[in-house]
């Protein structure tokens, strides 16, 4: 795998060139969405004509995916912090036609909230950072990393120290929430064949939004979640109970990690 480019522009290694935050994101980024393609994994399924909401899309590498592989798909596009919406809106206005974009986060009710921004780890921002859950998810990773025998995590390992507190630099913004029904509503949405969250220890909010009647609306769901407090059981119960079947798997990258992905699938979504 190659990557060429410098700065924030770079091009892929499937040709695309887009802007992001930083160059190590984005190869993890690249990797998980067009590589292993960890959102379309354990049954989940897109076809054209798809309509996608992307919750927390960061830089839009999984919307430029879904238009890229169904080229008829429709996605709603969700990201708050507003460095990261620049990028988003830069990436899909070459490369994703039919994304639209909103510089908000959904939760269970809509309004305003303060957001911890990590340039360095943006992936990692969040309405519940926490430095030390963060630092420990970053551990993991490196030592999973050392195990497979990175170079580059050894050369930094003198430097540990530095290294994790120049990933965990934080900005603060005030960011919007609006919820999964309310844009359900605002849209006329009648079908969602997929929503993609990785929220950052917002999934179960996010969940909490989505009213009764909107329920069979959704066939499939991929979540990124934070297994704090039995968080991982209680969203699978919750989807279970809502006529799911509910499957879960951890990336080899995060092993040790509360990281999981949650995928769930309507029986009947065909």
């Amino acid at each position: 795998m190659r990557w060429s480019g410098s700065g924030t522009v770079q091009t892929l290694p499937n040709g695309l060139r887009v802007v992001c935050q930083t160059r190590f994101e984005l190869k993890h980024f690249y990797d998980d969405i067009f590589e292993k393609q960890v959102y379309v994994q354990n049954g989940i399924t897109l076809a054209d004509g798809a309509c996608v909401l992307d919750v927390g899309a960061n830089i839009g590498l999984f919307a430029i995916f879904v238009q890229e592989k169904w080229p008829d798909s429709f996605v709603y596009a969700f990201e708050p912090a507003p460095p990261l919406f620049e990028l988003l809106q830069k990436n899909v206005a070459r490369y994703g036609s039919n994304v639209r974009c909103f510089n908000c986060g959904l939760s269970h009710r809509s309004g305003k909230i303060s957001f911890t921004f990590y340039p360095n780890s943006s992936g990692m921002s969040s309405f519940y950072a926490d430095r030390e859950e963060e630092k420990e998810v970053l551990m993991a990773v490196l030592e999973n990393e050392a195990q497979k025998g990175s170079p580059e995590v050894e050369d930094l390992m003198p430097h540990l120290d530095e290294y994790l507190a120049m990933r965990l630099e934080t900005e603060t913004f005030e960011c919007h929430l609006a919820t999964l029904s309310g844009v359900i509503r605002e849209h006329g949405i009648e079908q969602i064949d997929l929503i993609k969250i990785d929220a950052q220890k917002s999934e179960w909010d996010i969940l909490q939004g989505l009213e009764d009647g909107d329920w069979r609306k959704v066939r499939q769901f991929v979540l990124e979640v934070h297994d704090f407090e039995g968080r991982l059981a209680r969203i699978s119960e919750l989807l279970k109970a809502r006529g799911y079947d509910v499957s879960t798997q951890q990336d080899e990258l995060y092993q040790g990690s509360k990281m999981h992905n949650l995928y769930a699938l309507r029986p009947d979504r065909g």
